[in-house]
């Protein structure tokens, strides 16, 4: 009775649920949560972050050859769905990388919408029962 959905509109969250993240939550875009110091936090694997070969604890210092902050991920992610790929540089260790990131989605974000046409199932399971 219901379908996953992709939206580009952040959903509006409360604090207390599982999914809302200190931090720069792109999860359902690149795979990844970044706080915002450019550190990765978490990392989905087989995300497009994780296939660019990045990690949590690494941190992007560098987007699109411009310094990174939450500003500039957010619009150079907006532009994957132009351009196809984020340029990052890392800092790993006491080493620089250069990591693409091949990704052309633009933000989106998960939503689980009804499904009229279907028999709502949870609601039978989470109806009180005598």
């Amino acid at each position: 009775g219901y379908n996953i959905e992709y939206s580009s509109e952040k959903p509006d969250i409360p604090e207390t649920t599982f999914r809302a993240v200190s931090g720069i939550d792109t999860l359902d875009s690149l795979g990844g949560v970044f706080a915002t110091d450019g550190t990765i936090r978490d990392l989905l694997l087989g995300s497009p972050l994780h296939r660019a070969g990045l990690g949590p604890g690494m941190t992007v210092i560098g987007i699109n050859e411009h310094r990174f902050s939450a500003n500039r991920l957010k619009d150079a992610l907006s532009l994957t769905s132009l351009i196809g790929k984020l340029t990052l540089l890392v800092s790993s260790g006491d080493s620089f990388e250069h990591h693409t990131v091949i990704y052309d989605g633009g933000p989106r974000y998960m939503r689980i919408t009804r499904d009229a046409n279907q028999q709502d199932l949870l609601e039978e399971i989470l109806k009180p029962r005598p």
